[in-house]
């Protein structure tokens, strides 16, 4: 998401969790699920200045968030 600083990007990212999480999925067998979603941010200068870089520091936060239990933004 260009030009947004981290709250605003921790924001939505958390908005779109939440959105996961309240949806049902129906399956083939008619069986209704919902999944969740973890999300790791980075920005721009404060994380890193290269892409590479920030998405090393994204993913590092993505497997913090799966580490600490899952469905939820760590930045």
């Amino acid at each position: 998401m260009p030009e947004i600083d981290k709250l605003t990007a921790v924001d939505a990212a958390d908005r779109m969790r939440r959105n996961i999480e309240n949806h049902e999925i129906e399956i083939l067998d008619g069986e209704k699920v919902r999944v969740t979603a973890s999300f790791g941010i980075a920005t721009f200068a404060q994380d890193g200045t290269s892409p590479d870089d920030l998405l090393v520091k994204a993913d590092e936060r993505l497997y913090k968030a799966k580490w600490q239990g899952k469905n939820r933004v760590v930045y």
